[in-house]
């Protein structure tokens, strides 16, 4: 018996391979893929010159991306079992703290990262619905467009917010955080069948909205307007 047991502890995969194994799984790469088209696609609208300035094309279509980008996100989150769950980012705790020394932030520091992002996903749809409403009232001192450019500095230091916590992660506890969003190989998506078809949702109203709103609605006819007529706030000149 005692060489059964020696037999089967010797069989038991060794856990140091197994960390190993799961430091090398990175993200799936259908959500790598839309992480870093909505981070880009953000940097690129709050940088871009806006409507005052410019037409503003460039500022409008990053943020059609980044709209596209994020609700996508949302409903394959909200139709499958995606991990990190929106409950689990509030299970913070501070107890081992003086026991673990300065590597016991990392934690804490990567589920403020995951309630940032959160809040980022929600308030990019908000802050395109925002403008849409703005430019169709034809700008001018508009409180639509004041609201979307208040969510738009509240994005911008989300985003600062959400970068600092998972870099302060990846330091604290050595993580390659490079490797887990863009190198390392992983499956191409989560959540089965009921991800898939959040997906798909998530797609085609992206397709209809930006559709509607690049056609129909006239978006690219509109901003010129409010440029010819003073921008955003209807500065016009004397």
């Amino acid at each position: 018996m005692t060489d059964d047991l020696a037999a089967s502890a010797d069989s038991r995969p060794d856990p140091r391979l197994r960390r190993q194994s799961v430091r090398r799984n990175g993200w799936p790469l259908a959500k790598r893929a839309l992480h870093w088209v909505l981070a880009i696609s953000v940097v690129v609208a709050l940088i871009a010159p806006k409507p005052e300035h410019s037409p503003g094309l460039i500022h409008a279509a990053a943020g059609s991306v980044a709209v596209a980008a994020a609700l996508i996100r949302i409903f394959w989150r909200l139709l499958s079992d995606v991990r990190p769950r929106l409950r689990d980012s509030f299970r913070i705790s501070l107890r081992r703290l003086p026991d673990l020394g300065p590597k016991a932030f990392g934690a804490p520091a990567l589920q403020l990262a995951r309630l940032g992002g959160f809040a980022f996903l929600a308030l990019i749809p908000a802050a395109f619905a925002a403008a849409l409403i703005g430019v169709g009232g034809g700008g001018g001192e508009s409180p639509a467009l004041e609201l979307h450019e208040l969510l738009g500095s509240v994005v911008m230091y989300l985003a600062i917010a959400h970068a600092a916590l998972a870099l302060a992660f990846a330091v604290l506890l050595r993580s390659n955080i490079v490797g887990l969003t863009l190198t390392w190989p992983g499956v191409a998506l989560e959540g089965g069948a009921r991800g898939i078809a959040g997906i798909i949702l998530g797609v085609f109203l992206s397709v209809a909205v930006i559709g509607y709103v690049w056609g129909p609605f006239g978006l690219p006819a509109r901003l010129e307007a409010m440029m010819e007529t003073g921008g955003e706030h209807g500065h016009d000149e004397d």
